[in-house]
């Protein structure tokens, strides 16, 4: 499992550290077809196309999940299908963080921050 920076909190003593972890991975994954945003999901990084051949088998069909895809980037994945052939979430998606159910990403950008802003993290 990879090792990353991150601050951790421990509230009964009310402190912060930064220190190296092992931590899972996770990020937003855009899919497209042709290029225009249709869905975003939260996932591991690592086989993306798989993964939304996948949903897309799941959601749409064989032959909807048998078109081509490319990965375009690092969190996105292009499928060869007009948008409107891929049908809107079928799924119930919610999570705290906002991210499932969106569109795109950039529809959250300008709200996220760092908590707690003053760095005290003391439980009331």
């Amino acid at each position: 499992m990879p090792q990353r920076r991150v601050d951790r909190l421990d509230l009964a003593a009310g402190t912060r550290a930064a220190v190296d972890d092992d931590v899972a991975d996770e990020a937003a994954l855009v899919v497209t077809a042709r290029g225009q945003a249709v869905a975003t999901l939260m996932r591991t990084p690592g086989d993306d196309v798989a993964l939304v051949r996948g949903l897309l088998y799941a959601e749409a069909g064989p032959a909807v999940a048998a078109r081509a895809m490319t990965q375009a980037g690092p969190h996105q994945v292009d499928v060869d299908a007009a948008p409107a052939e891929l049908p809107a979430r079928a799924v119930l998606a919610s999570a705290a963080c906002g991210v499932c159910g969106r569109i795109e990403v950039a529809a959250l950008e300008g709200r996220a921050g760092r908590w707690p802003p003053t760095g005290n993290c003391r439980p009331r």
